[in-house]
């Protein structure tokens, strides 16, 4: 066959590197050097099982642009095509996508990696399923994202990824392109970006030229978010007890609750990690799975609440979780860090002693109530409306989700009470929403709780931001502010203990 255009057999993934050089060297004309370890690393990653199919030429639109916009106005020649590899979990063959009556391609189908003809960062556009790796303990926030292969429209649910470039994109450029991709193919207030769309969205911002990429600060990443309608929020970890007062920066403690709750809350943040020399962005979308047998709360500081029936000691959910999931563009998708050390799977030396130093919140731009403030007014009313929740060791659970998922959820697989149901599902309710659930280790084995307060994400005032607060004696609603102060109706109501529902952190 003619080396114009190239359409492999399926292979097997042990075979994927060696497959992959011959492709690289008749294709793009290139060795194929430094890829071996990237290449290894996630062949070792994914299940045996999977098999591999390769197409060239493949117009890649993230790399097109970049092409059209920098490569091509260098003097040495650079291809414009990439090639694409598929990934299937079953034997597949060439007849099955002629198929049509067949869903066998749709089922085994486990995503797809672009190969751009950029030494030594090859791997581009990438959307692989957690489904399609060994070992798979995570929760993601993930979307839904549509692929024609060998003309057979095909749907992958995954996390977009990609490698840096390192002359159009860097690890910044490719933080702010993955958060778009993300957003916008879930929402339809967002809209997928372009390396082109992030250089003018900072052209405004930078005092030299943006073309090569010298990467990008914190605040411009987050400046670039916000021209593209995030009303974002930067937090920064206090370099010593005396900055905690300052804006926006926090103590370890509160600085890691702060990222569980936006993880919690399935909104993919860019996070800064820093040592001495080097600084690097990265994206943290998902959590290990927290073994609830395991939780031991002495280990954690709680906050005393005055109840009815004495000292409650409140301890918070975020303080469990401990290893994240990351989109790395140095590292294959889903890779998990630790929290005090995000960097333990780099044998660079260089990479040694990093720390998240600072992580940026997509927020939706009418989200006024950030995650700190959910937390504060979530105790507040625990205490003022002094709820007797059985017990005096209660958890918090926090996070931010849209009012339309929250009684999707409620109205499908969670049975607060049929009177408490039907009261919630009839509430107005803004378009976000803080969901702060409360529950014990007994409950939360069964994933289950026994109290909640729901907040309005649209405002920042103790008085007007409760909604609704659910406990075993019953229910609180937030009715209306007259001359007369604020009024509250009380449903003596049977609760059950109810599933913790979920919001967009979830399996794969």
């Amino acid at each position: 066959m003619s080396n114009k255009y190239i359409i492999s057999d399926f292979f097997p993934i042990e075979e994927l590197y060696s497959t992959l050089s011959d492709l690289i060297s008749t294709a793009f004309k290139i060795f194929p050097k430094n890829i071996e370890n990237s290449i290894d690393e996630l062949k070792n990653l994914l299940r045996d099982d999977i098999n591999c199919y390769i197409e060239y030429p493949y117009v890649e639109k993230v790399y097109r642009d970049s092409y059209y916009n920098y490569y091509s106005t260098k003097h040495n020649s650079t291809l414009r095509n990439c090639a694409r590899i598929s990934f299937f979990n079953n034997d597949i063959s060439i007849t099955d996508f002629r198929t049509v009556e067949s869903n066998k391609i749709q089922n085994s189908f486990m995503g797809y990696m672009t190969i751009r003809p950029t030494l030594p960062n090859l791997i581009g556009r990438t959307m692989i399923s957690p489904l399609a790796y060994r070992q798979n303990n995570n929760l993601y926030c993930l979307t839904n994202s549509e692929v024609v292969i060998n003309g057979v429209r095909l749907t992958i649910r995954a996390f977009p990824h990609s490698s840096q470039d390192g002359e159009t994109i860097t690890c910044a450029e490719t933080t702010i392109w993955s958060v778009m991709e993300y957003f916008g193919t879930r929402y339809p207030e967002y809209k997928p970006v372009l390396p082109s769309k992030i250089i003018a969205a900072l052209s405004n911002y930078s005092y030299e030229r943006q073309l090569p990429s010298r990467g990008l600060t914190s605040e411009q990443i987050s400046y670039a978010l916000k021209e593209f309608d995030f009303g974002t929020r930067l937090y920064a970890l206090a370099e010593n007890s005396q900055d905690e007062g300052e804006i926006e920066a926090y103590g370890e403690k509160e600085f890691k609750r702060l990222l569980g709750y936006y993880v919690e809350s399935g909104i993919p943040i860019i996070a800064g990690i820093e040592n001495d020399s080097l600084g690097h962005a990265l994206i943290i979308m998902g959590h290990k799975k927290i073994t609830v047998g395991d939780i031991d709360l002495t280990e954690y500081q709680p906050i005393e609440i005055n109840s009815k029936n004495g000292i409650v000691y409140l301890y918070d959910y975020a303080d469990l979780i401990n290893d994240f999931v990351v989109i790395d563009d140095n590292m294959p998708p889903y890779n998990t860090i630790p929290f005090e050390n995000p960097t333990h799977n780099y044998d660079t030396p260089q990479f040694e002693g990093c720390k998240i130093k600072n992580f940026i919140a997509p927020l939706y731009h009418k989200i006024y109530l950030e995650a700190g403030g959910a937390k504060e007014l979530s105790i507040s009313y625990l205490e003022n409306f002094n709820h007797d929740l059985p017990g005096n060791k209660i958890i918090l659970k926090l996070f931010c989700i849209s009012s339309r998922s929250f009684k999707a959820e409620l109205n499908n697989k969670v049975n607060i009470g049929v009177e408490a149901n039907e009261i919630i599902l009839s509430l107005t309710m803004p378009k976000f929403i803080w969901i702060g659930l409360f529950t014990n280790t007994g409950l939360l084995k069964q994933s289950k709780a026994n109290g909640l307060v729901i907040l309005d994400a649209t405002e920042t005032n103790i008085e007007d931001a409760l909604i609704l607060m659910v406990s075993p004696n019953g229910l609180i609603t937030y009715d209306s502010q007259d001359d007369l102060g604020f009024k509250y109706t009380t449903y003596d109501l049977e609760i059950n203990n109810f599933n913790i529902f979920a919001n967009n952190l979830k399996e794969s």
